[in-house]
This record gives structure tokens, sequence and C-alpha cells, in this order.
């Protein structure tokens, strides 16, 4: 019997060493782990805070994103003003630069007519000489014959 206790007694004992050494071993693991633990709620606490800044940064382009809009439709509405005073602008100085070119044609008329009354008062006061010329030849003519009667 006390043999058999003393197998029994080294069997547990043995059992007993494996079993510390199983829980060592455990331990071990448990300590791995809880590391593994600790790095990945570290790791959730950085992805946490990035999100956050992510979520912040989301909100500010969302914002600038407004405002940059707003400004492109206040210059988009300036541009197309700017764009109807250019045509209007084109249009008055066409009809202006028309309005010029029919007074320019005018005046050209104008020297013309000019011109032609003018070569027809030289024609006139060359005829008007040459008849007062004549005129007094003949007046002379008949001074000389009146003279002579």
């Amino acid at each position: 019997d006390s043999e058999r206790l003393m197998e029994q007694q080294g069997t547990l004992l043995k059992r007993l060493a494996e079993a510390d050494s199983e829980k060592a071993r455990l331990l071990l693991l448990l300590q791995d782990k809880d590391k593994e633990v600790e790095e990945l709620l570290q790791e959730i606490q950085c992805e946490k805070a990035q999100a956050k800044t992510a979520s912040e940064l989301s909100k500010s382009m969302e914002s600038m994103r407004g405002h940059l809009q707003a400004q492109l439709r206040c210059k988009e509405a300036e541009n197309s003003r700017l764009c109807m005073q250019i045509k209007n602008l084109e249009r008055s100085g066409n009809q202006h630069k028309a309005e010029v070119e029919a007074i320019m044609e005018q005046l050209k008329e104008l020297k013309q007519k000019g011109d032609r009354d003018k070569e027809t008062l030289k024609k006139a006061i060359r005829a008007q000489k040459e008849r007062a010329e004549k005129s007094e030849e003949y007046a002379e003519q008949l001074h000389v014959q009146l003279a002579d009667k």
C-alpha cells in the first residue's frame, strides 16, 4: 500500500510539476496576450485620434469647400457682368465706328463737292474776266468810235 501510495504521490507530484510548468507557460502566454491587448488598445486609441483628426479635417474641408464655392459663384457672376459690359462696349464702339465712317464719307463727299465748286467758280471767274475784258475792249472800241464821231 505504501509503495502504491508512494507511486501515486510521485505521480501526483509529477502531475503537480507538470501543472505548475503548464501554469507558468500559461502565465507567460497570458502576459504576452496582455501585452498584445495593451498594444491593440494603444493602436485603437491612435486610430480613434486619427479618426477624430480626419473627421475634423473633413469638416474643415467641407467648410472651406462651401466658402470656395460661394467665392466661385460670386466670381462667375462678376465675370458674366463684365462680359455683358464688354459686349455692350463693343457694340457701342462698333456703332461709333460706323458713325465715324459715315461722317468721314460725308466729309469726303463735301470735299469733293467743294473741289468741284471751286473749279466751277474758277471757270466762272475766268469766263467773267474774259467777258469783262471783251466788254472793256468793246467799250474802248465804242469809245474810239464815239470819239471819231
